[in-house]
């Protein structure tokens, strides 16, 4: 099912949100989808909305989805946005 899932979000990153839990929890899946759709972030799980990498992955794709970011420090955010301007 986690490969199927993979190929269609490759894609299709906002496919996130009818992901289970588990997937939304696997922090590939989750990469493939922000990589395609930044905005997918808001349907990751709360660790993965965490995870500097996913967030700067995001935050590169659309700018917008910093906002979907859980619990980011300020310096953290600061450092992602500003990563994220230099891709």
């Amino acid at each position: 099912m986690r490969e199927v899932f993979l190929c269609f979000t490759l894609r299709h990153g906002h496919a996130l949100q009818y992901a289970s839990c588990e997937l939304r929890d696997d922090k590939t899946v989750v990469l493939v989808a922000v990589e395609t759709a930044g905005m997918a972030l808001q349907h990751a799980s709360t660790r993965l909305k965490s995870d500097f990498i996913v967030v700067q992955v995001a935050v590169g794709q659309c700018g917008l989805a910093l906002q979907y970011a859980s619990s980011t420090e300020d310096k953290k955010r600061e450092e992602i946005v500003f990563q994220s301007s230099a891709l």
